[in-house]
């Protein structure tokens, strides 16, 4: 990642809960300050509706159950963390956090969450300049953790931060775990069961074989590929839901929930008048620390 500039999948999925505010009924996640956050080439093309059809519907429209991802997954997660705060977990810590907007959002519901984003120093760096040049009102539960992970471990970057050991937490890691390597991804769930008490709970999304998806769906997935592969961040890991369950022992973890892409459509995206639908191949996992 180039110093300064924020991660190019950070900015797509922003744009696309903007653009979701402004096209797509009825809303999956709503998200009022993705609009702020948008990058101007971006927020042009999303607010210009004939630039919307040509180029996200039109030129990327192979991607359209790439929205249906990043939607899912984020309403997916906190209403995972909404149930954990109604159980006494009070840290919500979001791993590669890019442009996410829940402390702004919910600061009225749950200031007594404490909101830790964790994530590259540049990725950081942008958000916090574009926070700044709107001059919005600070939420005091809301810090900032920058952590470089070739350099430092997500242990010694808590440890310099406000987070608390000695309270359970909720984790969301959304969006990441397609780029990385098996090792990786290993040592991050590794990573996050020694910092989180038993109880701490986890979201993450993954990618299933393209074996184990039908024939008919296979291209949205093929469309993903190439175009993550186009822009510099290749996707390389994919796993069955058995292997994450067997992962998931491996690092202290039971799944306590494992949606495939037709639970999401069911739970999320049924009834709807436009052709938003969930990502086949994707799944999401809730753990649990065991």
């Amino acid at each position: 990642m180039e110093p300064r500039k924020a991660s190019k999948t950070a900015e797509a999925a922003v744009a696309v809960r903007f653009s979701h505010m402004l096209y797509d009924a009825p809303k999956v996640f709503e998200d009022a300050l993705a609009a702020k956050l948008t990058n101007v080439a971006w927020r042009f093309i999303c607010e210009n509706k004939i630039l919307y059809q040509v180029i996200v519907r039109g030129v990327l429209g192979s991607l359209r159950p790439v929205h249906g991802l990043i939607l899912g997954r984020s309403r997916y997660a906190e209403d995972k963390l909404e149930a954990a705060t109604r159980e006494g977990v009070s840290q919500y810590l979001i791993f590669g956090a890019g442009f996410d907007t829940y402390a702004f959002r919910r600061a009225s519901e749950f200031r007594n969450v404490a909101v830790l984003e964790i994530d590259h120093p540049a990725s950081q760096s942008m958000k916090r300049d574009r926070l700044a040049g709107l001059g919005m009102p600070w939420p005091e539960n809301l810090h900032f953790v920058p952590v470089d992970l070739e350099m430092h471990s997500i242990q010694e970057a808590l440890a310099r931060s406000k987070f608390d050991f000695t309270r359970r937490c909720f984790v969301a890691w959304l969006g990441t775990t397609f780029y990385l390597s098996h090792g990786a991804i290993k040592e991050t769930l590794q990573a996050i069961a020694h910092i989180g008490l038993q109880g701490s709970e986890l979201v993450f999304d993954y990618l299933v074989p393209e074996r184990l998806v039908p024939p008919s769906k296979r291209s949205a997935l093929a469309a993903t590929r190439r175009f993550a592969a186009h822009r510099g961040e290749p996707i390389l890991a994919t796993y069955s839901p058995d292997e994450i369950a067997f992962l998931a022992s491996l690092t202290g973890f039971m799944v306590s929930e494992d949606l495939s892409s037709e639970d999401l459509e069911f739970r999320y995206f049924l009834s709807r008048t436009d052709d938003l639908t969930s990502m086949p191949g994707s799944r999401l996992v809730h753990l649990r620390k065991l």
